[in-house]
C-alpha cells in the first residue's frame, strides 16, 4: 500500500507542536561546551555577563538572562515588567 506524504501531516503536524511548544526550563550553559578559550564578557552598569563562544556556529551565546516577569495572570497582556 501506497502512503502519500501529505496524509502523515494531520499526524505529525500536532506531535511536533507538542514537541516546539513544551515549556523547558532555562538554557544551561554545560549544554553548549565551550569551544574556545577564549570567554566572551560584556560589562553594563548592572553588572557582568559572561557567555560562550562556539566555534561550531561561529557566535557568542549568553544563555539565562531573564529580560522581564514572566507574562502570567493579570500581566497576561500586559506591558513588560523588567
Amino acid at each position: 500500500m501506497y502512503l502519500h506524504q501529505s496524509s502523515l501531516l494531520p499526524f505529525l503536524l500536532p506531535l511536533a507542536s507538542t514537541v516546539f511548544a513544551s515549556p523547558s526550563s532555562s538554557p544551561n550553559p554545560s549544554d553548549y561546551p565551550n569551544d574556545s578559550k577564549t570567554e566572551p564578557t560584556v560589562h553594563l552598569r548592572n553588572g557582568s555577563y559572561y557567555g560562550r563562544y562556539l566555534d561550531s556556529f561561529h557566535q557568542d551565546v549568553f544563555l539565562g538572562i531573564p529580560f522581564a516577569e514572566p507574562p502570567v495572570g493579570e500581566g497576561r497582556f500586559a506591558n513588560p515588567v523588567p
